[in-house]
C-alpha cells in the first residue's frame, strides 16, 4: 500500500458496522480527521469554491495543511499562500473555529476532528 492511502478498519468485530478510518502517512499509520477549509476572494476562485472537507493524519498542524493543500491545488495556490521564500503571506489571516492561529500556536497548532479552517485575504477599509 502506497503512503497516502486510506482505508477502514473495523472498530471492534462485536460492535459490527462501526469502523475507524486510517490513513498510511510517511510510512506510520494514522487514524484519519476530518476537517472543513473555507476559502474567500482569489483563493476562492483558485480552489473553484467556498470551502472543501479534508480526510487528513490525526494530529496534522496548519503549517502541513497548507501543504497539502498547496500539492492538491498547485502553483496558483501555493504563489498566493506562499512568499518567494516558501514562508506563508503575512497578510493572510488563519482562524481555527473562530480563533486566530497566533493566539494558539501558529502554524504549529494541530488541528482536530471536525475544526473549520478558515483562510481570510487582507482586510481592508476605513
Amino acid at each position: 500500500m502506497k503512503d497516502d492511502q486510506s482505508f477502514l478498519v473495523p472498530f471492534d468485530e462485536k460492535f459490527g458496522s462501526l469502523s475507524e478510518t486510517y490513513i498510511l502517512f510517511k510510512s506510520r499509520l494514522y487514524l484519519v480527521m476530518r476537517v472543513n477549509v473555507k476559502f474567500f476572494a482569489a483563493l476562492r476562485d483558485i480552489v473553484g469554491g467556498w470551502n472543501v472537507d479534508l480526510s487528513l493524519p490525526e494530529g496534522t498542524t496548519v503549517g502541513e495543511t497548507l501543504e497539502a493543500l498547496a500539492k492538491q491545488y498547485g502553483e496558483r495556490f501555493r504563489s498566493y499562500v506562499y512568499d518567494k521564500k516558501g514562508g506563508v503571506q503575512e497578510y493572510l489571516i488563519f482562524l481555527i473555529n473562530g480563533e486566530s492561529i497566533h493566539a494558539m500556536k501558529g502554524f504549529e497548532t494541530h488541528l482536530r476532528e471536525g475544526d473549520s479552517l478558515v483562510i481570510l485575504p487582507p482586510i481592508g477599509g476605513g
